[in-house]
């Protein structure tokens, strides 16, 4: 143990109730702290572009880079992840730039981007479950207003108010 550092038992509760005890160092709080933190910058900067992209369809590019820098920055400072994970994560959104020029941009560059960044803050796992959740609630509401008759097929959901939920729904119910 390094000279003025103290360890720490933790006890982690897992989902069906046990705990498995972990070491971690005193620093290994801040650490735990920042990560809540993180994740409720996380959700008000979703929410707000969630709402951005409601009332506009659009993202604003200064947002889209802010949230890039402190996803990185969170990722190189606290190396929540391993690399390969946050690599993977990233290539996510790569993958649905692809999507967006194929699709003459059906699918927005900015959602796209917006992935990206998400995979890199959340990595490979985290993303895809959280897109899998966003897509999922985007096709029921749209089944739901396509019954209703209120849509046309030729209309548009945007996809960050669906991200921004599914983030909230995964953060409250423990699925990150």
């Amino acid at each position: 143990m390094e000279e003025g550092r103290l360890a720490v038992n933790v006890e982690v509760e897992t989902r069906i109730g046990e705990c498995i005890p972990i070491k971690r160092k005193e620093e290994g709080w801040k650490t735990m702290q920042m990560m809540e933190v993180s994740r409720m910058v996380c959700a008000c900067y979703l929410l707000i572009l969630g709402a951005m992209d409601w009332k506009s369809y659009r993202l604003p590019v200064w947002m889209l880079v802010m949230g890039g820098g402190l996803a990185l920055g969170y990722q190189l400072s606290w190396k929540e992840l391993p690399v390969v994970l946050v690599l993977a994560g990233g290539v996510v959104g790569l993958f649905f730039l692809v999507i967006s020029k194929m699709t003459r941009e059906a699918f927005g560059y900015g959602d796209s981007i917006l992935i990206c960044i998400l995979g890199i803050y959340l990595g490979l796992w985290n993303i895809l479950l959280l897109l899998a959740l966003s897509f999922f609630m985007t096709a029921l509401t749209a089944a739901g207003v396509l019954i209703k008759k209120k849509f046309r097929k030729k209309e548009v959901l945007p996809l960050v108010p669906f991200l921004g939920c599914g983030y909230l729904l995964l953060l409250l119910t423990g699925g990150f």
